[in-house]
């Protein structure tokens, strides 16, 4: 397991803002135990439940005959990671590339044993053996009790802002400002819900973590 830290080469008063204050975006990997860290500058955050039934029409019934199946949440979160200089701007880039590997599954290899023209054959190769996995916490707004939420990671996105330019190197370009989206689904560890009493049975009783 590596943690990669939010960028040494931030101004002290970012880097003491971010660790202290708690406004720290941390992304793990379930795969490898990676952790990276980002300074949260958040642009966009909202949370969606959606409640699933399985309706059957039947005939005579003006309501179709409901049967609950689940309940998902999931987490919008969009942020900006500015550069002030260009070392800065080589790590984001960095923090940016772990972050789409996260998205990737693990892999075994597998040898199948075959004939051509009377001769065994051996053949390599990799199949999906493990899902990428996630796990998100972001001060008491994302966490699961203080720890890490458990879920997956769809649609990540990351676009540099051409309007804020970038550091030149050579041939290559490190954007001033990335800006990153995902929607992160929860997987809902323990029961969620209410008991025989009424009561809800899971010990966070806050989604908000409060």
């Amino acid at each position: 397991m590596a943690k990669h830290p939010i960028s040494t080469n931030y101004g002290t008063d970012i880097s003491t803002a971010t660790n202290k204050g708690g406004s720290m975006l941390q992304i793990k990997s379930m795969l490898t135990g990676d952790i990276i860290q980002f300074p949260a500058f958040l642009t966009s955050f909202s949370q969606s439940w959606t409640s699933n039934w399985n309706e059957e029409e039947i005939y005579g019934r003006m309501d179709p005959i409901a049967t609950f199946q689940g309940t998902k949440r999931s987490i919008s979160l969009g942020f900006d990671l500015p550069s002030p200089e260009l070392k800065v701007a080589k790590d984001n880039l960095k923090g940016c590339d772990l972050l789409a590997q996260f998205l990737y599954p693990g892999y075994i290899k597998q040898t199948d044993v075959g004939f051509e023209q009377g001769d065994n054959v051996k053949q390599q190769g990799n199949i999906i053996a493990r899902p990428p996995l996630a796990a998100v916490k972001y001060t008491n707004l994302i966490s699961a009790g203080g720890a890490f939420q458990l879920g997956y990671i769809t649609g990540l996105e990351w676009a540099p802002d051409l309007e804020m330019g970038a550091f030149h190197q050579g041939d290559k370009i490190f954007p001033k400002v990335i800006s990153l989206s995902f929607t992160f689904n929860v997987l809902h560890q323990g029961d969620r819900g209410f008991g025989a009493d009424n009561k809800w049975v899971s010990s966070t009783k806050f989604f908000s973590g409060y």
